[in-house]
């Protein structure tokens, strides 16, 4: 059996060998932590202002997007990988940010590194807890408990049973047939080499279990090689059942505040009646007993939890009114469809508040105050508004502590913000950058190629759209980049490159407006 040291010099060793992409997590930015905290009256500090840690930063992907727009903030990231913690370092001074510092360190052995930080407002543990030994995780809570602030919030994601015991068999395969490779790569190689194999042999089944695992072993396929040599292949990987991690905050004095999507707050039972009275016999259970209830119906395989100190739960809000409510700021969009209105996750919303969707629509990307919507409608219709509030939160809106302005495009008056300059080009010079590109709030662009950066950079407040498209078709041409259609075939002539170069980019402005990254100069 390895010690506590092999444990963690071979996790080491693993991150630097084959490094996890470090991306940004929009559930646990400090925007979002903010606003789930003010809702529930824990009343932590404006995350503007606030001292922000990470423990497992990586190169600090998850905290550079929000480090640029808030530069009265205090952030640290702390990581075990001297690699990343060294390129991390590197890119935090190219992008010119001063108010974030990353350290390689061993939360086990912290020693006086944090000290001159005092306390922290916000503690975020992301992908972390799981897959590290028992004395680690005790070090993170003890941390936690610690250095949180008063009226703090913390955040840890961990993998759950009883979701998981599905996973761990695919788990437990990978590990069986890479057990003689050194490297993590070849590790990778060989167990993806055994899924194809074992793929193979589960098609010619047809029993469910056989499909259950079928259907795992695909999706696992799909996921990039550092996603399945940290997720499958690490050294340790332990999934808990909720009422055990509750039981471990307790030892800490620390609790359980909510989920970071809120849900079991706003959408506290399955809906079904004879499953809420079955959790509800014997006079009632407490929220952590009823939550275990629920992911044993829901198969939940994973958790992000909102840590806070015993105290400061006590003074917590237990229900939510109009007067939490109101210090929300919401954005969402709804499509119609044939079933009715879906939110931008594409999830079906009821019909009954089909004026309060209309009204979304026409601000959106600029957020909606409930307490604001209110002074402006009939009064007979403000009870429908608090319950469309409720509706929408509850299927997963994103919602923030402050005001989110919807800012177009024009030349003159708007700009891509200044300070996001050396973050764009990185991403348009680094052909595999190790951060993913995302905004304040910590929503990353997918998809977005070399030449969207390119055509990011032009968006200056000098140059009109139809100059941007011109030099966008000029740096497409000079770097031999096929452009294509939504069907796929290459665009051709003159005339049909430059109407989807205005198009292209008119598509651009939108999704910068939409994602908050203009400036008004």
């Amino acid at each position: 059996m390895q010690n506590q040291n092999e444990i963690t010099n071979e996790l080491e060793k693993s991150y630097n060998e084959l490094p996890y992409r470090s991306s940004a997590f929009a559930q646990c930015s400090p925007l979002h932590l903010e606003a789930c905290g003010r809702i529930l009256d824990i009343n932590p500090q404006i995350s503007a202002n606030a001292k922000i840690l990470e423990i497992g930063c990586s190169y600090g992907g998850n905290l550079i997007p929000f480090a640029f727009d808030n530069p009265n903030a205090t952030i640290v990231g702390i990581d075990l990988s001297g690699e990343q913690i060294k390129k991390g370092s590197e890119l935090v001074k190219s992008f010119n940010l001063n108010n974030l510092k990353l350290i390689q360190a061993n939360v086990c052995d912290i020693g006086d590194k944090l000290d001159e930080y005092g306390k922290f407002d916000y503690i975020i543990t992301h992908g972390v807890y799981s897959w590290v030994p028992k004395v680690v995780r005790d070090a993170i809570l003890e941390l936690i408990s610690q250095k949180l602030a008063p009226n703090g919030v913390a955040y840890v994601s961990y993998n759950t049973y009883p979701g998981w015991k599905v996973k761990e068999i695919i788990r437990d395969y990978m590990l069986f047939v890479s057990r003689n490779e050194a490297s993590a790569k070849d590790k990778v190689a060989i167990a993806r080499k055994g899924l194809e194999v074992y793929k193979k042999f589960l098609q010619g089944k047809d029993d469910e279990d056989s499909k259950v695992i079928l259907n795992w072993i695909e999706n696992t396929l799909n996921h990039e090689d550092h996603y399945i040599a940290h997720e499958f292949l690490e050294a340790i990987n332990v999934p808990f059942y909720f009422i055990d991690f509750v039981d471990d905050l307790h030892r800490h004095g620390l609790d359980y505040l909510c989920e970071s999507d809120m849900n079991d707050l706003f959408r506290p039972n399955m809906g079904i009646s004879e499953i809420d009275d079955f959790i509800a016999m014997g006079g009632g259970l407490d929220r952590v007993a009823q939550e275990q209830f629920l992911d044993f119906y829901t198969q939940n395989r994973f958790r992000q939890s909102l840590i806070v100190h015993k105290d400061a739960y006590k003074n917590a809000t237990k229900n939510i009114s109009v007067k939490e409510i109101n210090r929300l700021h919401i954005v969402d969009y709804f499509a119609k469809s044939q079933d009715g209105y879906k939110n931008e996750r594409g999830v079906l919303m009821s019909n009954s508040y089909e004026w309060l969707y209309l009204i979304f629509n026409q601000t959106y990307p600029q957020s909606i105050n409930l307490g604001d919507l209110v002074s402006l409608i009939e009064p007979s219709l403000k009870l429908s508004a608090y319950l469309g509030f409720i509706e929408i939160l509850s299927k997963g809106c994103k919602f923030y502590p402050k005001e989110m302005p919807s800012i177009r495009y024009e030349v003159g008056k708007t700009r891509l913000k200044q300070a996001l300059i050396p973050y764009v080009k990185y991403f348009l010079k680094e052909p595999n950058p190790v951060i993913s590109f995302a905004n304040e709030t910590n929503r990353y662009w997918k998809g977005v190629k070399q030449q969207d950066f390119y055509a990011l950079l032009k968006f200056d407040g000098k140059n009109d759209i139809y100059t941007i498209a011109d030099e966008f078709l000029k740096f497409v041409k000079a770097n031999n980049i096929t452009l294509k259609d939504i069907n796929g075939k290459e665009i051709k002539g003159v005339k049909n490159l430059n109407e989807f170069a205005i198009n292209y980019i008119l598509d651009i402005e939108i999704r910068l407006a939409q994602e908050h990254f203009f400036e008004i100069f």
